[in-house]
């Protein structure tokens, strides 16, 4: 019973970890975008007035643009998808070995085991905590693989748009601006994110089949 026991507080523990840190990063379902029709939908051109016409440094506030992302919001979304999906699995794992244990004590109580069936209990349930142990691993690894995935699509969909945004208004600097970044102060005059980000929809809308 003691091994039983020590086997159980560790399934406890281990099961207790790996739904925390799902839900912590379960951010995170499919990262990959859809393919791009052959032909795309016009984009309509993004023309600058005032403050912003004339000034080579405009800034675009990055906590504002991700909000409104299309494309982020639905890769964030499908990836939240993916980590409760995980959180699911790992909770019917979880109560799976509830019953075991529940059941093998029960018996073991009433002296319904002989020795080598308590041994073969008690090696069912260190494999089926390994199991979940790399179920959790190989979650984790997964989840974050595409969470890096999507940030370096994400980083790179809005710096080659912003280029080219910066060449045709001959902007010398686009800068990203948010309330934990370097930059302390930015006037409100010089922001472009909603030209920024209408442009970056329309790219993305244009893209979908």
């Amino acid at each position: 019973m003691k091994n039983l026991l020590v086997i159980w507080n560790g399934l406890l523990t281990a099961a207790v970890i790996a739904l925390i840190f799902l839900q912590i990063n379960g951010k995170p379902a499919e990262s990959n975008t859809s393919a791009a029709p052959e032909k795309k939908a016009a984009v309509k051109p993004i023309v600058l007035s005032g403050n912003k016409k004339n000034s080579p440094i405009l800034f675009v506030n990055s906590d504002s643009l991700l909000k409104k992302y299309d494309y982020f919001k639905k890769m964030k979304s499908q990836l939240e998808a993916k980590g409760q999906k995980a959180e699911n699995e790992m909770a019917v794992k979880m109560r799976a070995l509830e019953t075991e244990y529940t059941t093998t004590q029960q018996k073991a109580q009433q002296g319904l085991l002989s020795a080598d069936q308590m041994q073969a209990a008690e090696q069912s349930l260190m494999r089926k905590q390994q199991e979940m142990q790399e179920f959790r691993s190989r979650t984790a690894e997964k989840l974050a693989e595409e969470e890096a995935e999507l940030s370096e699509n994400l980083n790179k969909a809005i710096r080659e748009y912003c280029a080219g945004f910066a060449a045709k208004n001959g902007v010398q600097f686009v800068l990203g601006y948010s309330a934990q970044g370097g930059i302390l102060f930015a006037n409100d005059s010089l922001d472009i994110t909603p030209q920024v980000l209408e442009g970056l929809n329309a790219e993305y809308n244009s893209k979908k089949k």
